[in-house]
């Protein structure tokens, strides 16, 4: 009996997971266009500062970007060179973080690059589908 119990118990689960794939699939909105393309890049190995770096040369008219540390050089000299060529580059960065010994914040305010430091928690827009 129980293992009668315990195999339904899965068929119940597996099912129930099926369940919520197929509702999530059939009700789930098409957020980029379907001849979009999209880069996928992992650290370590190096492939994640190249999908940023090619995202960062590709841009032609503006950068948006938040974070909350930022210590990398060569994404911070991309940017830079991004802004010298006429793209409009915004950054929100954590006001704490940005003090911190290695941070590239001060490198972009120096370049002329606006940076909006708030001191407390902002909350972030939350898009309701």
């Amino acid at each position: 009996m129980f293992q009668w119990e315990g195999r339904m118990r899965r068929s119940v689960a597996v099912t129930v997971v099926l369940a919520v794939g197929l509702l999530q699939s059939l009700y789930a909105q098409t957020l980029l266009p379907s001849t979009a393309s999209f880069d996928v890049g992992f650290s370590p190995g190096g492939t994640a500062l190249a999908v940023v770096e090619k995202a960062i040369t590709a841009a032609k008219s503006e950068i948006l970007m938040a974070c909350y540390e930022f210590t990398s050089r060569d994404i911070a000299e991309a940017l830079e060179a991004a802004a010298h060529r006429g793209v409009k580059v915004r950054i929100v960065a954590d006001w704490k973080a940005s003090h911190d010994k290695y941070s590239e914040v001060g490198m972009l305010k120096s370049a002329g690059i606006p940076i909006r430091q708030p001191t407390r928690p902002v909350p972030l827009p939350v898009q309701d589908r």
